[in-house]
């Protein structure tokens, strides 16, 4: 059996997405291929402890949650050792969050929903692969996605990315999330007020009945602890 690299694995709530809400298992591995600015994850970039996918395998199933999120850094980077560890739980309920960067359609089928976040060019400027991202949107399994927003260069990137992809908010969840950079958590809020009314103005246009706007609900809860 393969090993992986694993960053850190804590029970938590889930705070980002159409499932924002749900009690669920993390794990999150280590390495990226992105270094984007902002990141809140950088600690994941290059730290971690290798494990035997049996081990971590035992972990996932001792948790008496049913939801197991597998996040990162980028978890596909390592599909063979993820590949071999999804083998062993499936009775849990698999959720893979993915910058959008990487495909490789054997390793999704295992997931009850994939979250698929590219990164904006004022965060990663290699964040939206094109070639990966037209794979995802003809793709017809369990998906969702989710762009982070914070100023006018956000919004236009955003507005040609729906465009391209007509499926984002149509067929597949768009979740729009304010990218959270503030110090003090009323900071915070104000923005996400203020870009929620800016989604409301746009949304004429746009025409999107699945559309989400969802604030970073764990920052919320926890504001200021690092990790």
């Amino acid at each position: 059996m393969s090993r992986l690299v694993v960053a850190e694995w804590f029970q938590s709530i889930q705070g980002e997405g159409c499932l924002a809400g749900t009690p669920a298992l993390f794990i999150r591995l280590s390495g990226c291929n992105l270094r984007c600015v902002h990141c809140d994850t950088a600690y994941a970039w290059g730290e971690g402890k290798e494990m035997p996918v049996e081990e971590l395998a035992r972990i996932v199933k001792q948790s008496t949650l049913k939801d197991v999120v597998i996040t990162g850094g980028e978890p596909m980077l390592q599909a063979k050792g993820l590949r071999d560890v999804v083998n062993l739980v499936d009775e849990k309920r698999l959720h893979l969050e993915t910058n959008g960067t990487f495909w490789d359609e054997e390793l999704l089928e295992n997931f009850q929903m994939v979250t698929i976040s590219p990164k904006p060019t004022s965060m990663a400027k290699d964040g939206i692969v094109h070639q990966v991202l037209r794979r995802f949107h003809l793709w017809h399994g369990p998906q969702q996605v989710k762009l982070l927003v914070r100023d006018r260069e956000d919004w236009e990137e955003l507005e040609k990315l729906v465009k391209r992809y007509p499926r984002w908010g149509v067929e597949i969840p768009l979740v729009v999330q304010p990218l959270c950079t503030e110090e003090k958590l009323d900071g915070y809020l104000h923005l996400c007020g203020l870009l929620a009314e800016e989604l409301l103005e746009k949304m004429d246009g746009w025409r999107l009945p699945n559309i989400r706007f969802i604030p970073q609900i764990h920052k919320l809860l926890w504001w200021g602890e690092e990790k």
